[in-house]
C-alpha cells in the first residue's frame, strides 16, 4: 500500500482486516454482514478505478463504514445518528497514535513482567514524558533559536556535527504509513465506548417545526410555479425556445446544479420536519416531497438533455449520481412520513442509500463513460483535450483522437490541440512507467493503459513535433 494508486493490497489489507476483527466479534458476520461485504465490495474498486475523485469518495465511505461496523458490533441495539457517522470516524483516526503508545507501554510492561519488575503505570509515566520532554525541547529549541542569534550559530554548528542522513522518500513514506494503518486497526479494537446521542442543534429543530411550516408554505407556492413554467417545454418543446429567442444550448446546459442545490436544501427542510409527528403536517409534507420529487426529475431530465447534445462529462455523471442520492433520500423521508420507519433508523437508511450511491458511481465507471461512450463536443467536434485528461479508465477513447489528429495532420490541417493532445498522452505514459508493475499496486486500467502507450509511443513522439510547414486551423478541432 506504500505506493498510491493502491491496487489489490488496499483490498487484502481491508480484508484481512474484517476477518480479524470477525474472529474478535463472531457476531459481526451475523450482525452486520452487509456493511462488511459493503466494505469490501467498495475496497475492490481500488483495482478496478483509477479516476481519482471516485476513488478518494470510495476511501473515504470504506472508512465511515468500517468505523459504523466497528460501532454497531459492538452496540446492543442497532441505530444509527448522524452525530455518529460524522464522528466515529474522527474518533478513531485520532485513536491512532494513543493506542500505539499504549501498545508500546504493554510491551514494555509484559518485558518487565517478565523480569519480575510489573508496573504500567510507572512505564505509561515515564514513556509519556519521555515523548512529551522530546517534543517541548524541540520547541523551545526552535523559539531559543529564533529568539538569539548567537545561540542559533551554535545550534547550526551542533547540527552540522550530526552526519547527514539521506532518507529514502518512498521508504519513508512505507513507514509512515503502515505505522498509520496499523494503529489505525488497533484504534478500532479499542472497546471504548462512543456516544449515541445526536447533535444538540438536531435535537433542538424539531422546536423550529411551526416556524419551518410557514417557510415551507411560501416555497411550495413558488416552486409550484416553477414547475408550471418547466412543464411548457414538455408541451412546447423547440418552438417554446425558439420563441422566446432562447438557444436550445443554452437551455440544457443552465439549470441542473442549480435544481439540485434546491432539492438538497429542500431535503434540508423536509427533515426537520419529520423530527416531529404531526399529522398536521402530513399533507404539507407530502406536497413538499412531491414537488422536490419534480424538481430531481427536471434536473435529471436536464442532465439528459445536456449528455445527448454535448455528450459526458465527469462533471455532469457525478452530478447525476448526486441526484439520485438526493432521490433515495427524498424516499426515505416520504416512508418516514407516513411513519412506515422509526425516527432512529432515519440515519441509517441514509447512510445505506449513501453506500448504494457509491457503488452506483463505482460501477458505472466515469471516465470511461466519458472517454469511450459519449465523448464530450465543443458544438463543432470533439473535444479530445478534455479526452486526453481523463485517467486510465478511459483509455480506450485515447486511438480516436489520435486518428484524427493524425488524419489532420496528414492533411496539413493540424493545430496546437495536436501537439497539446499528445504531450497530456506522453505525460500519462512517463507517469505510469514510474509506478511499480505489480498487481498490488498497479490498477487493472492502469495497466492496460500502459501497453496502448507503450505500442504507440511513436505516434505520439511524431504528432507531438509536428514540421512547420503545417497549415494551422483556427478551430480546435
Amino acid at each position: 500500500m506504500a505506493v498510491r494508486p493502491w491496487g489489490l493490497s488496499f483490498v487484502i489489507v481491508d480484508a484481512a482486516f474484517l476477518i480479524l476483527f470477525g474472529f474478535l466479534y463472531p457476531k459481526l458476520w451475523v450482525k452486520n454482514w452487509f456493511l462488511a461485504l459493503c466494505s469490501l465490495g467498495l475496497s475492490a474498486f481500488f483495482y478496478l478505478r483509477s479516476f481519482e475523485v471516485d476513488r478518494f469518495v470510495t476511501l473515504v465511505t470504506i472508512i465511515i463504514v468500517n468505523s459504523v461496523l466497528v460501532l454497531q458490533t459492538v452496540a446492543e441495539s442497532w441505530g444509527l445518528t448522524l452525530k455518529q457517522v460524522i464522528t466515529t470516524p474522527l474518533i478513531y483516526v485520532t485513536r491512532t497514535f494513543p493506542s500505539l503508545f499504549y501498545l508500546a507501554v504493554n510491551v514494555l510492561d509484559f518485558a518487565k513482567s517478565r523480569s519480575g519488575k510489573a508496573g504500567s503505570i510507572k512505564i505509561k509515566k515515564q514513556l509519556g514524558g519521555l515523548i512529551f520532554g522530546v517534543f517541548l525541547m524541540l520547541v523551545f529549541g526552535l523559539l531559543y533559536r529564533a529568539a538569539d542569534p548567537v545561540f542559533a550559530k551554535y545550534i547550526d554548528d551542533l547540527v552540522k556535527l550530526v552526519p547527514e542522513i539521506k532518507l529514502d522518500l518512498l521508504l519513508t513514506i512505507r513507514i509512515f504509513q503502515s505505522i498509520l494503518v496499523f494503529g489505525l486497526v488497533l484504534g478500532l479494537f479499542a472497546k471504548k465506548k462512543i456516544a449515541s446521542g445526536e447533535f444538540a442543534f438536531l435535537e433542538k429543530a424539531g422546536r423550529f417545526v411551526d416556524t419551518i411550516r410557514i417557510a415551507v408554505i411560501g416555497v411550495c407556492a413558488l416552486t409550484a410555479v416553477f414547475l408550471v413554467v418547466q412543464a411548457q417545454y414538455l408541451f412546447a418543446g423547440d418552438a417554446l425556445l425558439k420563441s422566446l429567442g432562447i438557444m436550445h444550448s443554452e437551455y440544457v446546459r443552465r439549470g441542473f446544479f442549480e435544481l439540485v442545490v434546491v432539492s438538497a436544501i429542500s431535503l434540508g427542510l423536509i427533515w426537520i420536519m419529520t423530527k416531529r409527528e404531526k399529522k398536521k403536517d402530513l399533507w404539507l409534507g407530502v406536497i413538499f416531497m412531491g414537488e422536490v420529487a419534480l424538481l430531481l426529475a427536471s434536473a435529471i431530465w436536464r442532465d439528459f438533455l445536456y449528455q445527448d447534445n454535448f455528450g459526458f462529462t465527469r462533471a455532469r455523471l457525478l452530478g447525476f449520481v448526486f441526484a439520485l442520492w438526493l432521490l433515495g433520500v427524498l424516499v426515505i423521508f416520504a416512508v418516514r412520513m407516513v411513519d412506515k420507519i422509526p425516527g432512529k433508523m432515519v440515519v441509517l437508511a441514509v447512510f445505506v442509500n449513501t453506500i448504494v450511491a457509491v457503488f452506483v458511481m463505482n460501477f458505472m465507471n466515469i471516465d470511461r463513460l466519458v472517454g469511450v461512450v459519449k465523448q464530450p463536443t465543443l458544438g463543432y467536434g470533439t473535444d479530445y483535450s478534455y479526452i486526453s485528461h481523463l485517467s486510465s479508465d478511459g483509455w480506450e477513447g485515447w486511438e480516436k483522437g489520435l486518428t484524427y489528429f493524425e488524419k489532420q495532420a496528414a492533411d496539413r490541417k493540424c493545430d496546437w490541440s495536436s501537439s497539446s493532445y499528445a504531450y497530456n498522452l506522453n505525460r500519462k505514459l512517463e507517469n505510469l512507467r514510474k509506478k511499480p508493475k505489480d498487481f498490488y499496486i498497479m490498477t487493472k486500467f492502469d495497466k492496460e493503459a500502459l501497453s496502448y502507450l507503450e505500442r504507440n509511443s511513436k505516434r505520439l513522439d511524431n504528432l507531438q513535433n509536428l514540421t512547420s510547414d503545417c497549415e494551422v486551423n483556427p478551430q480546435t478541432n
